[in-house]
């Protein structure tokens, strides 16, 4: 460990060559370039950038390319927290919504942390008469959150553009599959599931699931043990988009759960502009997956989820 440091601080801080330091020390350039990259490794040595750019354009026009968005837009969110991030993320997504909202349009309203940071932005503009259809695109969830439920996020949205709501009057996961077809036939739950093949914008997050992911703060924590999780995974698993689970390559995974949810299914709103908000390397796989389904049309992401996508593809 003293070697390395020594070395560290002869290349960074005397700013010596790699040539000269083998020399000092006399050992080969080699074993100096190899011993500069183990004290990466064991944190002697970090290395710090700071952008000058809020905004990456190169990873922009990498993502806009290999999965053919319309926009895309790729933030640098070095040092924020997850929170911070979410609200930075949410608050460019706000901005790019409000200018794209026009008179009687349908907009699709799902649950979680990214809809309610968009509308807490939004909520900050004067309200406009814009007579939207607010459509609920995901069943209730079972001791809802206010902040986050679907059904209370189109009364939000109702109150700054005013308009019509088609609330999906269903539970967002039922036990078994029969009864998730029957609820889907009753005339209220069947007509607000076919609005939603109508919708001009959506507005989502990416969810991801791995082995070691903490459930209890997740709205999974009501309907799914560990053990579900594990499954899930085993069956090849690494995100959802509207409740489903899919794979790396965007498949539908074969799994009990997919059965038992009510909610918008991807491929009835492919014709939307649908507007996803992700973040962190965690979710990388799921988005990956996600933007696999060719259902994505415009992307908010942070600079190091953007970068371990296509780092993933080249390898």
């Amino acid at each position: 460990m003293s070697l390395l440091t020594d070395i560290a601080e002869l290349y960074y801080n005397r700013e010596m060559s790699q040539s000269e330091i083998a020399e000092k020390l006399h050992i080969s350039r080699s074993n100096v370039s190899r011993l500069l990259s183990r004290a990466k490794e064991a944190g002697i040595v970090e290395i710090k950038i700071n952008y000058f750019s809020e905004r990456s354009f190169q990873l922009e026009e990498a993502l806009k390319y290999r999965f053919g968005l319309k926009d895309v837009f790729v933030f640098n969110a070095e040092d924020k927290s997850d929170d911070a991030t979410l609200d930075m993320l949410t608050h460019y997504a706000a901005d790019y919504i409000s200018n794209n909202l026009q008179d009687n349009m349908c907009i699709g309203v799902t649950r979680g942390s990214v809809f309610a940071g968009v509308l807490s932005w939004l909520k900050k503009e004067r309200p406009r008469n814009l007579n939207l259809k607010l459509v609920q695109l995901t069943g209730a969830e079972a001791l809802s959150n206010p902040e986050r439920d679907s059904g209370d996020l189109i009364r939000g949205m109702l109150q700054l553009y005013s308009g019509k709501a088609y609330y999906l009057n269903a539970p967002l996961y039922v036990e078994n599959e029969g009864l998730r077809e029957a609820l889907e036939k009753e005339a209220g739950v069947s007509d607000t599931m076919q609005q939603a093949s109508s919708c001009d914008i959506i507005i989502t997050g990416v969810g991801y699931v791995s082995r070691d992911m903490d459930i209890r703060h997740s709205v999974w924590n009501k309907y799914l043990s560990r053990e579900d999780v594990d499954d899930i995974v085993r069956h090849g698993g690494v995100g959802y988009l509207f409740f489903r689970f899919f794979d790396m390559e965007g498949r539908l995974i074969e799994h009990p759960v997919n059965a038992r949810i009510i909610a918008a299914r991807p491929d009835t709103v492919k014709k939307a502009n649908v507007i996803a908000v992700a973040f962190g390397k965690v979710r990388a796989r799921a988005l990956l997956g996600a933007l696999r389904q060719n259902v994505i049309k415009v992307l908010f992401v942070d600079r190091a989820c953007a970068e371990e996508i296509l780092y993933s593809l080249d390898v």
